[in-house]
């Protein structure tokens, strides 16, 4: 089997290293291969001996090569959230052509993407992934995927990731010194919320946490996209409305219905109120007072003392 039909991921962790080999089958990806080592030369997700972690990253990967039959020559990255930083970034650029509009292309949305990356970076930080977050034709913004719209101006708001170039360098040179190329590098929060949360959980934000060997990784996973007014409000999605709303359903009943029944039963709670409130109160004897015990006039008489 041919290397470049597969996926290859792996994943440096402080406590162990994974390595995952998965086939494309009709565009879902089928897990065929998995290889785990304990790890070593790492530090709360941090490559300290880059030797160590290069033999125990060879171990992993030669596991899932044994079990999926697979000749791995280059591998997906996982890189952990430590001291990442997001930054929120914006490019525009003219799509016209002598004044007129034209069809946005591929390329349109690369010189975009490129004019969002001019922002200022500290030197000691490097570029790991740009997300975009919508796109604006021409004043009309929300577009998720404008190649194919007609326009002037295209503007793009993304979220910039960057990590410090030592954490990323020190895993290139494992990774390679391990005999393997670096296809890609994936921030491993991202892709646990791509695979965790269904469209109801990142349509409304989730909070996902990570509970690893070496550190705790806490992410939110939210996505924008339309929800329908009672999905809005009441926060939750779509299926366990539909539970909400199914035994009423099965009875006949209409939505305005059970809210009556609740009003009626108050209506009903209220009048029984008012009506003992109205009834005479009858006094009842007060209580016959209870002969002092010898312990309260024995206090007494010290009392008194103490003024004599």
């Amino acid at each position: 089997m041919n290397n470049s039909e597969v996926y290859v991921g792996l994943d440096i962790g402080t406590t162990s290293i994974k390595a995952l080999v998965c086939e494309s089958v009709k565009g879902q990806l089928k897990v065929i291969g998995v290889g785990v080592e304990r790890s070593a030369g790492l530090n709360r997700g941090v490559i300290v001996d880059i030797d160590k972690t290069a033999q125990a990253i060879s171990a992993a990967v030669a596991q899932a090569e044994e079990k999926s039959n697979v000749e791995i020559q280059s591998v997906v990255v996982g890189l952990p959230a430590n001291y990442l930083q997001m930054q929120r970034v914006h490019g525009m650029i003219t799509i016209a052509t002598r004044g007129q509009s034209r069809e946005i292309v591929n390329q349109d949305v690369i010189d975009v993407a490129r004019e969002a990356l001019t922002q200022s970076i500290p030197p000691e930080r490097e570029i790991i992934d740009l997300i975009p977050t919508e796109f604006t034709v021409d004043g009309f913004s929300g577009i998720k995927d404008p190649r194919g719209m007609v326009g002037v101006r295209l503007e793009m708001k993304a979220t910039l990731y960057t990590g410090p170039k030592t954490i990323i360098h020190n895993t290139k040179k494992a990774v390679q010194q391990a005999g393997y190329d670096i296809k890609d590098f994936v921030i491993t929060p991202i892709a646990t919320d791509f695979n965790l949360l269904n469209d109801g959980e990142q349509d409304f934000g989730t909070v996902v946490i990570d509970l690893g060997g070496g550190q705790t990784t806490t992410s939110i996973g939210m996505y924008e996209n339309q929800l329908s007014d009672i999905d809005r409000l009441i926060k939750q999605t779509v299926q366990r409305i539909d539970t909400i709303k199914s035994p009423h359903e099965e009875k006949g009943q209409t939505v305005n219905q059970p809210r009556q029944q609740w009003t009626e039963k108050s209506d009903k709670l209220q009048r029984s109120q008012r009506e003992a409130q109205q009834q005479p109160v009858t006094e009842e004897p007060a209580p016959k007072k209870k002969k002092q015990n010898g312990l309260s006039n024995r206090f007494k008489n010290i009392f008194n003392n103490l003024f004599d």
